[in-house]
């Protein structure tokens, strides 16, 4: 599975019209639990949706992390969740990750 399979579950829906996105990247997930990337998207649209889900986008930036530790931009989501969920101690370390992480690139 790849980032073009995603885009067409993600536009097929799959019978759930009104969390299409939601449910394309679950299944990616099932499909292929290594893909970090679905990991991310799953991620944004946990914490840039309506219900602001921000402890589930952190649970997955954090599976993202385990797979590839190296994404600087999984650091920078964690940091706006933490501040999301105002913890603001975690959210400082993760934007000092994602700044030594990009500096590293």
């Amino acid at each position: 599975i790849d980032n073009t399979s995603i885009r067409k579950l993600y536009l097929s829906g799959e019978g759930c019209e009104d969390r299409a996105p939601e449910a394309a990247y679950l299944q990616a997930i099932e499909l292929k639990p290594d893909f970090h990337v679905a990991y991310v998207s799953l991620a944004s649209v946990y914490w840039s949706g309506s219900e602001r889900r921000y402890q589930q986008a952190v649970d997955c930036y954090l599976k993202a992390l385990e797979i590839e530790p190296r994404d600087a931009t999984v650091h920078l989501g964690l940091g706006m969740c933490y501040y999301g969920l105002h913890q603001y101690e975690e959210a400082i370390a993760s934007y000092r990750l994602y700044l030594t992480t990009t500096r590293l690139l």
